[in-house]
């Protein structure tokens, strides 16, 4: 694991050791960065600035936003002539609040 001046961040976000290890192998598989040397700089302008918690609570209310505008979105699958049913498109609506 690397230890970075950032620990104190990324411990109060709830990560353990073993996350923060394979978040760090996916940055470098991924192309974030090119070795282990850049891993403060990504961590602090990167990773930490972009990451969005969200608590049970908000996560229900979401869902439940979503489900009530689910009746009033196109069933279209795009891309496709087929119809999504009403659990997929709800899914679907959740990502997308999420994204």
């Amino acid at each position: 694991m690397i230890r970075t001046d950032l620990a104190e961040k990324i411990e109060a976000l709830g990560i353990r050791d073993e996350e923060l290890d394979k978040i760090l192998e996916k940055a470098l598989a991924g192309g974030e960065v090119k070795d282990e040397e850049q891993y403060d700089e990504w961590l602090g302008n990167r990773f930490l600035p972009n990451t969005v918690l969200i608590g049970k609570e908000q996560y229900a209310e979401m869902c439940v936003s979503a489900l009530k505008i689910v009746s009033h979105v196109a069933a279209t699958d795009y891309g496709a002539s087929r119809q999504r049913d009403m659990g997929q498109l709800w899914a679907d609506m959740i990502r997308g609040y999420l994204g």
